[in-house]
């Protein structure tokens, strides 16, 4: 499971809505004074507001606005998701290309080819969103813990 610890915006039936901050490894970098991405992220603290969905087994619980909260992802599901959506498209663009080659020696044909192998590839990579566990979207982001949860009776 991937996770990332955010805060709580707001509390909705299914699931909570959460905003997390991009952190950046630099300070562990010993040439993080000579980076450009050290400077970029320094200037621009970029938070990300993303949904989570409640588990179906978690017992309800009261849940406050401003409360920190653990939140994840399935890893196996986004490393799938990942290789679709990123080398499915690019293993088209050589296939289509490297077929049109064989069939003719323009360039423009060739080059036209690799890009509709590209967009093919893309349309299908798409597809990634129908990936289910349990009757969920596998890719879905679900709450995990709150550190200043109670118990309802």
């Amino acid at each position: 499971m991937i996770t990332e610890t955010g805060q709580v915006l707001a509390v909705e039936e299914d699931g909570l809505w959460v905003e997390t901050v991009s952190q950046s490894t630099c300070g562990a970098c010993v040439a993080r004074n000579g980076c450009g991405h050290h400077l970029l992220s320094k200037y621009s603290k970029k938070a990300n507001c993303i949904k989570a969905i409640f588990l179906q087994h978690e017992p309800k619980k009261i849940w406050q606005v401003g409360d920190r909260v653990k939140i994840g992802v399935d890893e196996k599901a986004f490393v799938k998701a990942s290789l679709l959506v990123y080398l499915f498209p690019l293993l088209c663009l050589i296939s289509f290309a490297s077929i049109a080659s064989l069939v003719t020696a323009s360039e423009l044909f060739v080059v036209l080819a690799a890009l509709v192998g590209l967009l093919v590839g893309g349309f299908v990579g798409g597809g990634v969103n129908n990936f289910r566990k349990e009757g969920v979207n596998a890719l879905q982001v679900v709450v995990l813990e709150n550190q200043h949860w109670k118990e309802v009776s």
